[in-house]
Order: structure tokens, then C-alpha cells, then sequence
């Protein structure tokens, strides 16, 4: 929906997500959110420091590590049972 930022530009990009339950909003300038092993979130804290090389390989690495994370998570949380 929206071009990636140049230079000091900040992006916020809403993508619907094909169907899915879930939606994809992007806050570029504040780089990728980070799922915790207790499920919290949290960011990179220099990401504005990175170069792009560098962020695409953070983003790389902790997309597959989210996606590991939150796959737990969720078995973890079928596992529960309600209370």
C-alpha cells in the first residue's frame, strides 16, 4: 500500500491479509516487533543505527524466530485449559 521510507521518512502501511484472521500493520520506522518466549513484545532497540543490510538480515532471522515463538505459544495456550 505504501513505498518503503527514504531518509528520515516514517511508513505506516495497513495490508489486509488475504483472508486470513490476521491483519499486518507496519511501523517501518521502528523496525520489526520481536515476540519474547513469554509471548510479550518488544522491538530492536538500534534499529535506527542499522544499515540496510544489516535489517534485512534482523528482519530475516526474527521473522523466522517469531514465527517458531508464536507456534509454541499457541500449542501452549491449546494445552491450557480454561479457567
Amino acid at each position: 500500500m505504501s513505498e518503503a521510507p527514504t531518509g528520515n521518512q516514517q511508513a505506516l502501511e495497513y495490508e489486509p491479509s488475504g483472508g486470513q484472521t490476521e491483519d499486518t500493520v507496519k511501523l517501518e520506522a521502528l523496525g520489526p516487533m520481536v515476540v519474547n518466549e513469554d509471548g510479550t513484545l518488544s522491538r530492536i532497540t538500534n534499529w535506527e543505527s542499522m544499515g540496510e543490510a544489516e535489517r534485512a538480515n534482523v528482519i530475516r532471522v526474527i521473522g523466522k524466530r517469531n514465527a517458531k515463538r508464536l507456534e509454541k505459544l499457541k500449542a501452549q495456550a491449546a494445552d491450557e485449559p480454561l479457567r
